[in-house]
């Protein structure tokens, strides 16, 4: 760890270590591959040496410079769906990033599964485990990690709760909102359009078996539905059938439901500026770490409607920045339909909330996130 110039903040040799199954940059739309694309290049912007490890992918050289982060890639595959399988190939792929690893860094950030039970020592830097999604039991075998660093502060409770730790070696920073989102939003609302927008992978836990039946229930006939995002295994999603489902559900509705598959990030805003609402019904208890649609949809000017998860709570209070729903029980579909239509119509209360969600946004800016991140990186070598 040197200096740079006249700067007095450390620079730092920084090696991220990716996952198996999804490539750098996030060709297929990963969101921990997206965040930590975004903050490599950001640690190169302000000097610090950056080498960054991913899955070989088609179309990616092995070995390449790219905005200031060097790339090494490895050999892997797409996710299988076997969970015993899913554990397996992160270990073989995790010995060979081990092999891979330059000596001599000051930060060692990766999201494997396997690869901090095989680093036992700082050579390759200080250990620094980020975790995207709630424990399942894993964490016992980070005792002896540094740091590990999470998204939400229901994450770093449950972390803390598996690791029967202090909170020393636990940290919450969130993820980032791509500089592009901020650039010109649209805030007006009269000028949108009547349609209500869900992005994100499409799966049993997002809860859009329960957004399809609230849509057909709110009884908004001059509005139409557009869920955006894969159902496709290898990028998280539920699978053909459950896509068959979803439709079978639509189906009384005619056109007004329109399943828009995967759409590029750069697309996403024109989705974000033109819809009316987003909403984002999860269920899953112990599935979400904090969600970046609904801050994506707030920056550009549309209103978020989430379920009542504890994640959500981290950025989003009902009636100030966002609405919220209850998802749990008998009543969910209904109680969804109900939120719709008054989140909708209640123009005095979207005003508030489309300001109250564009402030909270900014909080959640590259540079800002970013900063935290190097700030953590510098007391983890200072101590």
């Amino acid at each position: 760890m040197g200096r740079e110039g006249g700067d007095q903040r450390p620079r730092l040799n920084i090696t991220i270590v990716q996952g198996p199954y999804f490539p750098v940059p996030p060709l297929l739309e990963s969101g921990v591959e997206k965040m930590w694309h975004g903050l490599g290049r950001e640690f190169a912007a302000r000097g610090q040496r950056v080498v960054h490890l991913s899955r070989e992918f088609r179309g990616l050289a092995t070995r390449e410079q790219q905005g200031g982060v060097f790339h090494q890639r490895i050999p892997s595959r797409d996710a299988p769906r076997s969970r015993w399988a899913y554990r397996a190939f992160d270990l073989v792929y995790s010995l060979r990033a081990r092999r891979l690893l330059p000596p001599g860094a000051d930060i060692l950030i990766t999201n494997c599964l396997w690869l901090p039970v095989l680093i036992r020592h700082s050579r390759y830097g200080r250990l620094y485990i980020h975790v995207a999604r709630y424990p399942k039991g894993q964490m016992r075998l980070y005792r002896h990690a540094p740091r590990i660093q999470t998204v939400s502060t229901v994450v770093a409770e449950a972390i803390k709760a598996e690791l029967g730790l202090g909170t020393g070696s636990v940290r919450v920073i969130p993820p980032f909102l791509a500089t592009e989102n901020f650039t010109a939003p649209t805030l007006s609302l009269s000028g949108r359009s009547k349609e209500i927008l869900y992005v994100g992978r499409v799966h049993p836990e997002k809860g859009l078996d329960l957004l399809v039946t609230a849509f057909a229930l709110a009884q908004l006939p001059e509005h139409c539905l557009t869920i955006v995002g894969s159902h496709e295994f290898r990028q998280g999603g539920g699978g053909p059938g459950y896509l068959a489902r979803l439709r079978a559900l639509a189906g009384p509705m005619g056109g007004r439901v329109d399943f828009a598959g995967l759409v590029p990030q750069a697309g996403l805003t024109d989705y974000f500026d033109r819809a009316a609402l987003l909403v984002y019904p999860s269920v899953a208890e112990h599935g979400e770490a904090l969600p970046i649609v609904p801050l994506e949809a707030m920056v550009r000017g549309c209103p978020a409607l989430v379920s009542d998860l504890r994640c959500f709570r981290d950025y989003l209070q009902p009636g100030r920045n966002g609405y919220v729903f209850d998802h749990r029980g008998p009543a969910a579909s209904a109680n969804l339909a109900a939120a719709m239509r008054a989140a909708l119509t209640d123009g005095a209360q979207r005003r508030a909330v489309l300001e109250g969600g564009r402030a909270t946004a900014r909080e959640y800016a590259l540079e800002s996130v970013a900063g935290r991140f190097l700030e953590d990186f510098t007391e983890l070598i200072s101590s």
